[in-house]
């Protein structure tokens, strides 16, 4: 038999390590976020933010939700969007593969495979997926390194695997040059920038962060809009310290240097450059890059940054832009830059905002052999 006095006891310690962590701003290890959520719903088992978090934070550690599971986060959420036709479809589905509902027959007309074709919505399919498999395809050396810097970014889980997918990629392919991040904030991503090198034994490359260390500027009134129509300026004014500063996320240069610290990686090779990027560049840039990383968020910026730091971006290097999602002046930075140089760059999607390139090679500096299948050229 259970000791329920013993499993209450249990539970309240659960529950107070998760309150104190947070408490301290500390991250919460997702071992334990697993069993605080199922603390609570065994005392509301039809809350729907809580079941939808534990969906999730089961695909974060690779593993396949349940179906019954599923179920239950489905009937909760319909509770609060009756009329939603993707939830409705995928319920359906859920209830056929837990034997509470036959299988649809098949179309009038047709009969076996082409019926069975002819009957699904395979991007609905697809959506679902990829909402219950979540991330676990990612590499299991991942996981650490995501719990490290999670609480020092803003961006997603899909970015952060995608910066150190890039960082395995420049290693391997032996892409010269630095590392280059403008736009730092508490320094979380070059914190798996910099893990994943340490991982790979890799810690002669020299990093360069660019930030003000004192907040974002003030965003262009016109140009700097998010991809839902709101005004980025209505945003930072309540948050001013002046043109070039505000309390819009601001991390000090102290407290970026402590926190990139915590990855063990060599400091000597690590260089804050502090001032707006519009002051600092071109003079502080190295002159070789292997990987560029854009979070400046805004257009004047990360037009400045495209013009004097692509050029500098070697052959087969990595550009990353966080914000061509979100922001349409960071946006319209980039094409404008693409179309102007007519620059032959593909960018994939990462996520809604974040996206990826990989400059090709140019007669002047040659990919390595190795990674040409990839970047379109012969090998020869």
């Amino acid at each position: 038999m259970t000791n329920t006095s013993s499993t209450s006891a249990d539970d309240d310690r659960i529950l107070h390590e998760v309150a104190a962590l947070l408490s301290e701003g500390k991250p919460v290890p997702i071992d334990m976020e697993e069993r605080s959520l199922r603390i609570h719903l065994r005392a509301h088992p039809t809350r729907s933010d809580l079941l939808q978090r534990l969906c999730a934070v089961l695909a974060e550690q690779g593993r396949l939700v349940p179906i019954d599971l599923e179920e239950r986060a489905l009937l909760a959420l319909m509770e609060l969007e009756p009329d939603r036709a993707d939830l409705k479809e995928r319920l359906r589905i859920v209830q056929v593969g837990l034997g509470k509902k036959p299988p649809p027959p098949p179309i009038l007309g047709l009969a076996g495979e082409e019926a069975s074709q002819t009957d699904v919505d395979f991007q609905s399919e697809a959506e679902n997926y990829d909402q219950r498999s979540k991330f676990g395809d990612f590499d299991p050396d991942f996981a650490p390194i995501l719990e490290s810097a999670r609480r020092y970014t803003m961006t997603s889980v899909e970015r952060m695997y995608a910066l150190y997918k890039a960082i395995e990629y420049i290693e391997s392919a032996a892409i010269p040059g630095a590392i280059v991040e403008c736009g730092v904030w508490r320094g979380g991503s070059i914190m798996v920038a910099l893990a994943a090198l340490k991982a790979l034994g890799r810690t002669e490359r020299d990093i360069y962060l660019f930030d003000t260390f004192e907040g974002l500027p003030q965003p262009d009134a016109a140009k700097d809009v998010d991809m839902f129509g709101n005004r980025a300026i209505d945003g930072w004014l309540p948050h001013s310290r002046g043109e070039t500063q505000s309390n819009w996320a601001y991390a000090s240069l102290d407290d970026v240097r402590a926190n990139v610290a915590r990855t063990g990686y060599p400091m000597e090779r690590i260089h804050f450059v502090k001032g707006m990027v519009e002051d600092t560049l071109p003079a502080a840039a190295p002159e070789s890059i292997a990987l560029l990383r854009l979070d400046t968020d805004w257009y004047a910026s990360t037009r400045h940054e495209m013009i004097h730091l692509f050029p500098r971006l070697c052959a087969g290097g990595v550009l990353i832009i966080d914000d061509y999602g979100h922001f349409l002046g960071a946006r319209q930075a980039i094409d404008e830059y693409i179309a102007e140089q007519k620059v032959p760059l593909l960018l994939n999607r990462i996520d809604y905002s974040g996206r990826l390139g990989i400059k090709i090679a140019s007669e002047e500096r040659p990919v390595p052999s190795k990674w040409s299948w990839f970047l379109g050229r012969s090998g020869g």
